[in-house]
């Protein structure tokens, strides 16, 4: 049985071989083409060779995650629970204090309007109708209270996500387990645009271009 060890020495000798043979006729062309071609098979050789590993650490990679969502289950619903509770005495306290911040507005303008009041009476009284006048017609400073900021529970979880890096690595792998392909979702609209652009007249590997009336 061959060993990931052997192919890697064929690996050292066919370099070797590729780098001393220079294409100068259609013969050397040839052999040079057939390194090649030794190399795809090499590839192909351990991509068999690394599939069972690849497979089992995925199932136990997958099997991990389902153990660690189970037993993480119980101590997210308490945090759930805590969230729920605390935030519905957040929500109350916000309407509180936005009650609270109106009032005081209220009470700010009530004050704003005592104390143009008490100005344009004083005004009068020396005399200055026209400034008293002045006085009552000017418009107040606007006031706003802004209420007071209630925490509420975000909780210590942390969100996970993924982002794609290599899309071509994606892919290959997505080619090699089937249990991957559902991360790889065809840009349909693209497609249709492409296709229509051509009139049918275009090919795009993996497609087929249908007509509908």
């Amino acid at each position: 049985m061959e060993t990931v060890e052997q192919i890697q020495e064929e690996a050292v000798v066919l370099k070797e071989k590729c780098r001393s043979l220079k294409i100068v006729d259609e013969l050397s062309r040839k052999a040079k083409e057939s390194y090649g071609l030794q190399a795809k098979k090499n590839i192909d050789r351990l991509k068999a060779l690394l599939k069972p590993k690849k497979d089992f650490h995925h199932a136990k990679h997958k099997k991990m995650c389902e153990l660690e969502k189970k037993l993480c289950k119980p101590h997210e619903e308490i945090l759930k629970e805590i969230k729920k509770e605390v935030n519905e005495y957040a929500r109350e306290q916000e309407k509180l204090q936005r009650e609270a911040a109106r009032k005081a507005e209220e009470a700010a303008r009530k004050a704003q309007e005592e104390q143009r009041l008490a100005q344009a009476k004083e005004a009068a009284r020396m005399g200055g109708n026209e400034a008293a006048e002045a006085i009552l017609n000017a418009p107040l400073p606007a006031v706003s209270i802004q209420p007071q900021k209630v925490k509420r529970f975000k909780g210590s979880r942390t969100t996970y996500f993924g982002e794609v890096t290599d899309l071509k690595e994606l892919m290959q792998a997505a080619l090699e387990n089937d249990t991957l392909m559902s991360y790889i979702e065809p840009n349909q609209k693209a497609i249709d645009a492409t296709i229509r652009g051509c009139s049918g007249q275009v090919k795009i590997p993996g497609v087929t271009v249908r007509t509908k009336e």
